[in-house]
């Protein structure tokens, strides 16, 4: 009797395996998740390292291909540099470097293509290639640069206007140089390529994890990134 039953649980046991649904990603289904991570700015551009975080909605053609809407925030800083001075005499120009807030925000729309996903697996690695839109918002700035160091004169005498802060002294407000500049914002084309997986918890929940190359134009500059990426991500809805 003790082995019947044991019997009738092992077959019941297999027959569901069997008819088992693979974990997460399903026929006509849908993904939603956000994530967090850290991005390497463009080095030709002096663009900082720093966080990046965003959201992601995917719906599944099938299993194996889904077309995925991206939407990411990468807020840093990127090195301001150029020369202060009268550019009509090169040698007493003055190089300088200022750090300025920027911030980058994109909409990508592609296609991901995920493998192992008619197994009953819980990890599925994917693909990913996108294309959109990059904004870049450029924070402004003022800062003063002393052109003659071994000079009385200093930033301290001379208003970003370029008049002595005390008309009375005998300063030469040549000697330091005033540098505005103004925030800017701007939007390009956006192409990206990610690969990455996920490991499902449950069914319906899992842990998503990537690596992402951005590439953009914004500023008409040909800027490079990279991204690595953890996060949530849910499943619901589709063909069981």
């Amino acid at each position: 009797m003790r082995r019947s039953t044991l019997l009738r649980i092992a077959v019941a046991a297999v027959l569901c395996a069997a008819t088992a649904t693979p974990a997460g990603i399903r026929d006509r289904g849908f993904e939603a998740g956000f994530y967090g991570g850290q991005e390497i700015g463009d080095a030709d551009t002096h663009v900082n390292s720093s966080p990046a975080y965003g959201v992601r909605f995917a719906y599944a053609v099938n299993r194996k291909v889904m077309a995925e809407l991206n939407v990411d925030v990468f807020n840093t800083t990127f090195d301001y540099v150029g020369r202060a001075g009268d550019p009509s005499f090169p040698v007493n120009q003055v190089p300088f470097s200022e750090n300025v807030a920027t911030g980058f925000v994109s909409y990508t729309l592609g296609m991901t293509a995920n493998f192992l996903a008619d197994r009953d697996v819980k990890t599925t690695p994917y693909l990913s290639v996108g294309v959109g839109v990059m904004t870049e918002d450029r924070a402004g700035t003022q800062f003063c640069v002393d052109l003659f160091p071994q000079d009385t004169t200093k930033c301290s005498d001379v208003d970003p206007d370029g008049g002595l802060v005390d008309p009375n002294s005998n300063k030469d407000p040549n000697g330091v140089d005033w540098i505005t500049e103004i925030r800017r914002r701007d939007t390009g084309t956006a192409l990206t390529i990610a690969v990455g997986g996920r490991t499902f918890l449950t069914n319906w929940f899992g842990i998503r994890y990537e690596g992402r190359y951005y590439h953009h134009d914004t500023f008409s500059n040909n800027q490079d990134a990279f991204q690595v990426s953890v996060g949530a991500t849910f499943t619901f809805g589709g063909k069981k």
